[in-house]
């Protein structure tokens, strides 16, 4: 197969994929010199293509993620299962995939004329629910000025040391677990929340009656993921990552919490919003839900198990979801 030939057979089956998974490919940049080529991705699979593959959903907004709007549970659910389509088949998510590359950058071909294929990272979503369309930042970053994020968070951090609880004071948590631990009570982190249950994030989003609800769906792959052996504190990391906590509160438990560490140790020195790191662009969507579906779906969302009481476990979450029942905000 001649090397034209396997540009050829490679864009057709780029094509198919787009389709399948309706989006639009679209290659272009052929020349007298060669065929040049940047990153292609899609919600199951991304690959480099020697030529360059754009791919654009229809509503893919100004923020560099694709949104929809729906208006019910099913549809929502339905989205989500649509994401992770080939892992609901059995086959599981293909990822991120390293291709082999030649010298002059064209894809290496085995002797059966196949693109080799080294590895793949696989992918897994996440979900962030929001009240509001405000971007994808930490508490920390949208509440402090830039120039001092470092020494106000240090601040934060001593104090709560010096205030904090029991099991604080005790000094059993490393820093990791002491940023968790604070972040689901309402200190200002460098934490952004996240769980792996797409239904908590829909509970969360739906808790404001006359605002839209904005759920964010994040495909990441174990490449994104903190190491604890190289990163051994959150406070100094140089990009932004996906943190997996260990299980110290019920919280956690509850809401399957899982976070997002936002470095300001990076080229312009600041925190920027996840959807403009290089690392996560072109894997985020947002999910867009008019206020006036919003009753509807938190009951149904009661039905199955996901309320007041499942979400915040103990006393608290008890009062509130009893009051929620007696229609008492």
């Amino acid at each position: 197969m001649t090397e034209m030939n396997q540009h050829q057979a490679v864009t057709k089956c780029i094509n198919h994929w787009a389709d399948s998974a309706n989006f639009k490919a679209v290659t272009f940049n052929k020349n007298c010199s060669g065929l040049t080529g940047n990153r292609f991705e899609m919600p199951n699979v991304s690959y480099t293509h020697p030529l360059w593959a754009i791919l654009k959903r229809q509503n893919h907004s100004h923020m560099g993620m694709m949104r929809k709007t729906l208006t019910s549970l099913e549809d929502y659910i339905g989205q989500v299962l649509s994401l992770s389509s080939s892992a609901m088949a059995g086959s599981g998510s293909l990822g991120s995939v390293i291709v082999v590359y030649n010298e002059d950058g064209t894809p290496k071909v085995n002797e059966k004329n196949e693109i080799e294929i080294i590895g793949a990272y696989p992918d897994s979503l996440l979900f962030r629910g929001q009240t509001a369309d405000y971007r994808l930042i930490p508490k920390l970053a949208r509440k402090v000025l830039p120039h001092r994020i470092d020494v106000v968070e240090r601040s934060l951090i001593d104090e709560i040391k010096r205030r904090g609880d029991n099991l604080i004071k005790k000094g059993i948590l490393d820093d990791w677990e002491l940023l968790v631990y604070v972040q689901h009570f309402g200190l200002a982190t460098r934490l952004l929340d996240w769980t792996t249950n797409p239904l908590v994030a829909l509970w969360f989003a739906c808790q404001v009656e006359d605002s839209n609800a904005y759920i964010y769906i994040l495909r990441y792959s174990e490449f994104n993921l903190v190491d604890l052996k190289r990163d051994k504190s959150p406070f100094k990391i140089n990009k932004t990552r996906i943190f997996k906590p260990n299980l110290n509160n019920e919280r956690i438990v509850a809401q399957n919490g899982w976070f997002t560490i936002h470095s300001n140790k990076n080229k312009v020195g600041k925190i920027i919003p996840l959807d403009e790191e290089e690392d996560f662009k072109g894997k985020l969507w947002q999910i867009e839900i008019p206020a006036v579906h919003h009753a509807e779906i938190l009951g149904k969302l009661n039905i199955l198990g996901i309320n007041q009481e499942t979400i915040y476990p103990g006393i608290e979450g008890t009062c509130r979801y009893i009051n929620w029942m007696n229609e008492i905000e």
